[in-house]
């Protein structure tokens, strides 16, 4: 069994390459454009961010690290995003959908990152490392193999088979079926994400 589950997954990698190699290159585009982005800020606002992250980063150390409040509006950040990426999915206009959203998920990375690391110095690249790192490391992965997984299903929709309602259904829940077991990688980094970067940003804070 476990011999079929690797072939099947080899073939789909081979047969899929060239979908995930475009989904990384809108994402790296996205960060390259979100850090160029920096630049079009006048210094006003890059003042007022600046003073808003030390803002931040002073209260980290104040505020409890299992906050009900912060663990249930990351969850339902991620569970908005994944499911979106579902839905669109199911449209046959989904393709340009989630990949304008894979670009907008590589501005944001793009743009915070940047910005912390080049206006806030060693503290901004520590925040980095203790606030978006952890997290993107499981995040990213599940959120681009789940935006290939997407398009894939969308793609056939746009291609129908003869006996569309009869391929359909088996489909769809292998569709459903991996999506639901991405769902489950972000909701970890969701965790890992309000509770070990809560942690760490603290005790980054306490140090400084």
């Amino acid at each position: 069994m476990l011999q079929g589950w690797l072939r099947s997954l080899m073939n789909y990698i081979r047969q899929s390459w060239l979908l995930y190699l475009i989904i990384v290159v809108v994402f790296t585009t996205g960060v390259i454009s979100g850090g160029k982005g920096i630049n079009c800020l006048s210094s006003n606002q890059v003042n007022e961010l600046t003073r808003l992250v030390n803002k931040f980063t002073t209260q980290a150390g104040q505020l409890p690290v299992t906050s009900n409040t912060v663990v249930k509006s990351i969850l339902a950040d991620h569970l908005i995003i994944i499911g979106i990426v579902y839905l669109l999915g199911l449209t046959v206009i989904g393709v340009p959908l989630i990949l304008g959203l894979i670009f907008g998920q590589g501005f944001i990375f793009g743009f915070t990152t940047l910005f912390l690391v080049q206006n806030i110095g060693w503290t901004g690249f520590f925040l980095f490392a203790a606030t978006i790192l952890p997290a993107g490391l499981l995040y990213l992965p599940a959120l681009i193999i789940g935006a290939g997984t997407a398009i894939t299903f969308s793609l056939y929709l746009v291609r129908k088979p003869r006996d569309y309602n009869f391929a359909l259904w088996p489909t769809l829940l292998r569709y459903t079926f991996i999506m639901l077991v991405i769902t489950i990688v972000i909701l970890g980094s969701a965790l890992i994400k309000a509770y070990f970067s809560s942690w760490l940003t603290q005790a980054m804070v306490k140090f400084f």
